[in-house]
């Protein structure tokens, strides 16, 4: 049985994970429009994963009792 899952592609995941690398290492302001852009996607991609965990989760369960 194949389960699908929508999640954020992964290049806009890697580009988010660059935006904080930049920041963390001084290159991009904490107050630019892009950084604050980054976080907020974040935000909404957090939302995200927690459903896909939590069903991942109920698969798993639902595998382990048959």
């Amino acid at each position: 049985m194949k389960h699908e899952f929508k999640l954020p592609a992964v290049e806009e995941i890697l580009f988010l994970l660059l935006g904080i690398l930049a920041e963390k290492e001084g290159i991009i302001k904490k107050d630019s429009t892009w950084i604050n852009y980054v976080w907020d996607r974040i935000s909404e991609m957090d939302e995200q994963i927690t459903e896909v965990a939590i069903r991942g989760a109920q698969l798993l369960e639902e595998e382990a009792t048959k």
